[in-house]
């Protein structure tokens, strides 16, 4: 499908990019000690699954939540639905307007990875990409919450001003795509801006929780003989066991609208 592209959109497309790159990263350090979810493997089994029928469980069993891809497909850009409450976490509600923005970043990713239709591709645990998919949204939006839910206990906040141009870059983003692509993927400036803030203060508490575990550590005479690789790696650990309390007493809920996602499915 041609979209439509402009400077502005290029340039905001840019810090997309790098906060998605902060966020993946971020991902990579707690599911490599928690072992929450396996990754995508490298090659892919070639098969294909049309029944839309597997089950989901690995990444979800962080909060005890799994989920199905059914064969209903929500559309996403539904008026009905635009506003509706997909995802509840310690009482912040993710709007559908949100999940929206993360599809249509998924669908632009998985789509280079593995080519124009991937969903149904079969991987080597057997899982679809589309299942990998949404288990990866599911806890990259859990994990992102759950750290911002943490901001005022590291004494963190927005200014005014990151907040205007945080919304400016999202209303540059949304001009950038054009109001077709916008309207067929049920795209809008305030909550892609919301979006924005959220990974915004999420990346800054997970940067404020790893440095003062790691100057705690440092202090501590039983890290003072590591090595740099050796001490990151304790760092790593401390971080992963308070991110996994948080975790477990975190309250988090689906709605109807969350199972009747397909990951994919517009556009």
């Amino acid at each position: 499908m041609q979209r439509k592209r402009s400077n502005a959109g290029a340039i905001c497309a840019v810090l997309v990019i790098v906060a998605m790159l902060i966020g993946i990263f971020i991902g990579i350090l707690i599911g490599r000690s928690m072992n929450t979810s396996g990754g995508p493997a490298e090659t892919v089994t070639g098969e294909s699954d049309t029944s839309g029928s597997g089950t989901s469980t690995d990444a979800a069993d962080d909060a005890g939540v799994v989920t199905e891809s059914v064969p209903e497909t929500l559309e996403s850009g539904s008026e009905s639905e635009a506003g509706a409450t997909v995802l509840s976490i310690n009482g912040r509600n993710i709007s559908m307007e949100e999940i929206n923005y993360y599809l249509y970043q998924q669908r632009d990713y998985f789509v280079e990875l593995y080519g124009e239709d991937p969903w149904a591709t079969v991987m080597d645990d057997g899982r679809t990409v589309a299942e990998y998919a949404k288990e990866q949204l599911y806890n990259d939006i859990v994990r992102t919450q759950i750290l911002v839910g943490q901001a005022g206990n590291y004494g963190i906040s927005l200014t005014d001003e990151m907040n205007a141009q945080l919304a400016d870059s999202a209303q540059q983003y949304v001009d950038g795509l054009g109001a077709d692509i916008c309207e067929q993927f049920g795209l809008n400036a305030s909550a892609i801006a919301q979006v924005y803030q959220d990974g915004e203060l999420s990346s800054s508490v997970y940067n404020a929780v790893r440095d003062q575990l790691s100057t705690q550590m440092k202090e501590d005479a039983n890290y003072s003989s590591l090595s740099d690789a050796d001490f990151e790696n304790a760092v790593n650990d401390a971080y992963n066991t308070l991110y996994e309390g948080w975790l477990a007493e975190a309250d988090i809920q689906t709605t109807d609208i969350w199972d009747t996602i397909v990951v994919g499915s517009v556009g």
